[in-house]
């Protein structure tokens, strides 16, 4: 499995890429644990539950994107979205805290 990177220009694996200013939407199923980070061009990265250190890509991407995560639930008979805005605060916090 391609290991997912963060870097300062873009997000993804050697062979497909996105410009940070190129990240459309971010996405995540908590049914199957898939986030996937969608580009403008339509391209996607997905990050599955089986991925190392999946919670920690899922924070520092929102971090670095700064935007609204849609959050869909799996239900019974429909599935149920809501979306997690990206919230300044929370990251002034967590900058003082590690100051």
């Amino acid at each position: 499995m391609p290991q997912r990177q963060l870097r300062q220009d873009v997000i993804g694996e050697k062979k497909k890429m996105i410009r940070w200013e190129g990240v459309a939407s971010l996405h995540y199923n908590t049914g199957n644990k898939q986030f996937v980070v969608r580009a403008n061009d339509g391209r996607n990265i997905t990050h599955g539950d089986f991925n190392v250190e999946q919670g920690q890509f899922v924070h520092d991407v929102h971090e670095r994107s700064r935007l609204p995560m849609k959050v869909t639930k799996p239900g019974t008979w429909k599935s149920e979205s809501f979306e997690v805005p990206y919230e300044e605060i929370e990251a002034e916090e967590e900058d003082s805290v590690q100051a």
